[in-house]
């Protein structure tokens, strides 16, 4: 669906960046696979379970999971927009990460303030929590894992970003590999190196954000 009226990268951002504007997905729906063994939904079962137990070990067992939950997820969400290469590069920790996250408007300000609330239980990496603590950073691990996961099910890996004045109007094609990483618009190629591919996978998280939420 190239059209003539997208010929440069910065015409293509412009569309994607605007406010009227949509994904059509490629027909074939592809599963994405996280490059990580245990997934934030295991982390958090996990965590939870250890919640059950009486002994001191398993407190400090559903902290660690659920930390390990938090930062998974958070790891899932900017691979399926094409940002974890970036992070990785730029050595963004969790704060820079969540910062990220909030700018593109994926973590809610009610969230984002649960969590810098329970900051001391993360940091803190020999302190022993109290136990009623560790079942609040629990929760808002679990509520932010339950308002994410428009991403893990809804990130296709192609298709076509088009004006959402009409599927009949032309827009551009897209394709994200993910493993490389780089993201192909129509006949162009963006790495993480270069600002269009910040701008892109920017653009991208809000539409899926405007279209699931």
């Amino acid at each position: 669906m190239e059209s003539d009226c997208y010929k440069t990268v910065e015409d293509m951002l412009t569309l994607l960046e605007g406010d009227s504007v949509d994904i059509m997905d490629n027909e074939i729906e592809e599963r994405i696979e996280f490059p990580i063994p245990v997934s934030s939904k295991e982390y958090l079962e996990f965590s939870e379970k250890d919640l059950l137990g009486k002994e001191k070990r398993n407190l400090v067992n559903a902290l660690s999971n659920a930390k390990r939950a938090l930062d998974c997820r958070i790891e899932e969400i900017l691979y399926c927009i094409g940002m974890r290469a970036v992070s990785k590069k730029k050595k963004w920790n969790i704060p820079s990460k969540l910062g990220y996250l909030e700018g593109l408007g994926v973590i809610t300000p009610r969230i984002l303030s649960k969590l810098n609330k329970e900051r001391n239980l993360i940091e803190h990496e020999f302190h022993f929590p109290e136990k009623n603590s560790v079942e609040d950073f629990v929760d808002v691990v679990s509520l932010f894992i339950e308002s994410t996961k428009v991403f893990i099910a809804n990130t296709p890996n192609d298709g076509c970003v088009v004006p959402e004045i009409g599927f009949d109007v032309n827009g551009f094609e897209f394709k994200i590999d993910r493993e490389a990483p780089e993201i192909i618009v129509n006949d162009k190629t963006l790495v993480p190196n270069d600002a269009h591919y910040e701008r892109f996978a920017a653009g991208y998280a809000k539409i899926i954000l405007n279209r699931y939420t």
